[in-house]
């Protein structure tokens, strides 16, 4: 009796670890595109000029102009490159404010305008059978709210 209550909270423990391993596999892309959203509404409102987020077969990046205060000689119109990969076999959608339908990221752009505003866009995360599902506001760049369901695979 003892081995088999032994035996079931063994498997109960496996199985809150696993959506806690999935649960930080979603988190940490999600992450970095936080920050580059935020980011991208900075630069946008404080230069005056688009910003873009492109969403990649691998990932998704964002190209800028070294802030000003850092060029150095000859360096005035070298573009640069943050870009993030995601886990190859993480699956992300995009949903634009006023659509239903989720649609495949890769290939898609994120706008921020010059006046440091952003589209309201909704991205969404699969790992597996979990989700992240992120609601950007387009004022700040930041999540509004999230969605999370971290399951077990």
């Amino acid at each position: 009796m003892v081995l088999f209550i032994m035996a079931l909270f063994l498997g109960i423990a496996s199985f809150s670890f696993q959506g806690i391993d999935a649960e930080e596999a979603l988190r940490k892309p999600a992450s970095e595109l936080q920050k580059m959203a935020r980011d991208a509404v900075r630069r946008a409102g404080m230069y005056e000029q688009t910003q873009t987020i492109e969403f990649t077969k691998t990932g998704f990046a964002m190209r800028f102009a070294k802030d000003p205060a850092d060029i150095k000689k000859g360096e005035e119109n070298q573009l640069w490159l943050h870009q993030v990969k995601v886990p190859v076999n993480m699956k992300l959608s995009i949903q634009r404010w006023g659509s239903t339908k989720w649609q495949a990221a890769t290939g898609q752009r994120w706008v921020m305008l010059s006046s440091g505003l952003c589209e309201p866009l909704t991205v969404r995360m699969e790992l597996g059978n979990s989700y992240l599902e992120m609601h950007f506001n387009p004022l700040t760049g930041g999540v509004q709210d999230e969605i999370l369901s971290a399951a077990s695979p």
